[in-house]
């Protein structure tokens, strides 16, 4: 006996737009956001052609709901709208801090998500100041979520080929 089950899921595309997100390999075709959108348009194509929601929220230092999540085709063409008019600044989560303790990455409003099975895919180089990515991972873990993280690096990242004296600059801080 076979038996096939389909069940509606709602994806989350969230995607940091942060300053070091702009970096590219010295001689590549792509810095870490442009494959971040190309991965994100993937992904968003697949969702409607699984009977699945799609939503998207972009991560910086004001997390913001792009495209609320909605079926069909629409979302999928309003992602890509989306990810057209992106562009990476500042740093990721609030650079304020209280008594030196960094304050949290919060969500914007509009996400409110405990259905059950939803997938969410968070596509960052996960470079951040204190934990706030990774805290915000761990309360969105928490509960009937699937959530899956791409991270970003690029080659120069990986392999450092630089020679003799290197500065080196945060790009959200500046220093």
């Amino acid at each position: 006996r076979e038996s096939e089950l389909e069940t509606d899921q709602r994806l989350w595309l969230l995607l940091d737009t942060s300053a070091s997100m702009d970096f590219a390999s010295p001689g590549g075709a792509l810095n870490k956001f442009a494959y971040a959108c190309r991965l994100a348009a993937a992904l968003g194509y697949l969702a409607p052609q699984q009977g699945d929601e799609l939503g998207l929220i972009t991560l910086a230092s004001d997390c913001r709901l792009r495209v609320p999540a909605s079926a069909g085709r629409l979302p999928w063409y309003r992602v890509l709208g989306a990810l057209r008019d992106l562009r990476c600044a500042g740093r990721l989560g609030d650079a304020s801090s209280v008594d030196g303790n960094p304050t949290e990455l919060k969500l914007p409003q509009g996400f409110s998500d405990a259905s059950e099975g939803a997938l969410i895919v968070v596509l960052s180089d996960f470079y951040q100041h204190h934990s706030e990515l990774s805290d915000l991972l761990g309360r969105l873990a928490n509960g009937a979520r699937d959530v899956r993280a791409v991270c970003l690096e690029t080659e120069a990242e990986r392999t450092l080929p630089y020679r003799g004296v290197v500065r080196l600059r945060d790009p959200e801080s500046g220093v």
